[in-house]
């Protein structure tokens, strides 16, 4: 009997070796199956309250295609079709939906990371977009390309670039440390005036035809001539600590109303620049950095921010906080933006953070 004992022995644990084995590897591959397309766009119609992903491609003979793997850059609505979207990703290049993110279609920019898009308002066929020292065009709705700018000057990229919303035959483009401008959409450029800091990003007001504003790495400018002249409205976030560390901005072209996500937190102006008050949270101010936060355009007193995959409402300008179900995903939410065209619809992209 012992002697059988002796040779069973080493055969279960054979056996249990290997059934663990199965049973890790299995849980690891429910894990990456669980992470790996959790990611992409979320959408709700009730203002956070409740969320579904939407990344569904197609649907192929080896399975369903989505985007749920990409990593969101940030997202375009088109300014003539409110059901059209556009999607830049971080390196996937850029994707449509024509169907308010029922269905997504990968476009004719299928890799790399564009760092900005715009669409001219009077013929949505006609595409800007800048890719490093470039600024390329479509007439076509992005079925070819054109290479209309080229950056020669050394240590320069292109940061941004906007069609005039009232004359969309004038483009705007901002390099690392630059303005241009063109009259004649795209084919020649004048360099403006500026001899300050990093442009991050361009923004012109629906209010004031002649009235931008802009992102830098030294704070907030507006100028009121179409660009010629800038002064800095952001002098007053000095006094809050850390507030003029700016993480994130949602500029409202429609009321020039602009919320920043900063090292102090949750911070807003109402009237262009000329005040700005603080949005309290339930986390210590100057302690973390808020990245990214929404309002509600119908009602100025919501807002959603979030921290990590967690989302936090408010509907009483910061007085009360409450955590909301929290979008069903693993990864970080890194982009929020309410639709222009739709009352209570918000759009949420997520990224995966690089291992290191």
């Amino acid at each position: 009997m012992s002697l059988k004992k002796i040779k069973i022995r080493p055969l279960i644990l054979i056996i249990f070796l290997l059934v663990g084995i199965m049973i890790f590897s299995g849980c690891d591959l429910i894990k990456k199956s669980s992470t790996t397309n959790d990611g992409g766009i979320y959408k709700t119609t009730d203002f956070g309250e409740n969320w579904t992903q939407k990344v569904f491609v197609a649907n192929l003979e080896d399975g369903t295609k989505t985007i749920g793997n990409v990593d969101t850059s940030f997202i375009i609505f088109d300014p003539v079709d409110e059901d059209t979207i556009y999607l830049v990703t971080q390196g996937q290049g850029v994707y449509k939906t024509t169907d308010s993110a029922e269905q997504w279609v990968q476009t004719t920019l299928s890799s790399g990371t564009y760092r900005s898009l715009t669409i001219d308002t009077r013929n949505n066929d006609v595409i800007y977009v800048t890719d490093g020292k470039y600024i390329s065009k479509t007439i076509d709705n992005m079925k070819t390309w054109n290479q209309i700018y080229i950056e020669n000057r050394p240590n320069q990229s292109i940061l941004s670039v906007i069609a005039d919303y009232f004359s969309p035959n004038i483009i705007y483009a901002a390099t690392t440390s630059g303005l241009i401008k063109s009259y004649d959409y795209g084919n020649t450029w004048e360099l403006l005036s500026w001899d300050n800091t990093v442009i991050r990003n361009l923004y012109q007001s629906y209010v004031s035809r002649n009235t931008f504003y802009m992102l830098t790495a030294n704070g907030i400018y507006k100028s009121t001539d179409a660009a010629e002249n800038w002064i800095k409205v952001s002098e007053q976030l000095t006094e809050f600590p850390k507030g003029d560390q700016i993480s994130w901005m949602f500029f409202d072209p429609r009321n020039e109303y602009m919320i920043l996500g900063t090292g102090y937190g949750i911070i807003r102006s109402v009237d262009g620049g000329n005040s700005w008050q603080s949005i309290p949270t339930l986390f210590e101010l100057d302690r973390i950095t808020i990245k990214p936060v929404v309002y509600n355009p119908n009602d100025t007193n919501d807002y959603i921010f979030a921290v990590g995959n967690v989302l936090h409402k408010s509907d009483d300008a910061g007085q009360t906080w409450k955590t909301i179900k929290s979008i069903p995903t693993s990864r970080i939410v890194n982009y929020i933006i309410a639709d222009p065209y739709h009352d209570d619809v918000i759009y949420a992209g997520t990224y995966l953070p690089k291992e290191k």
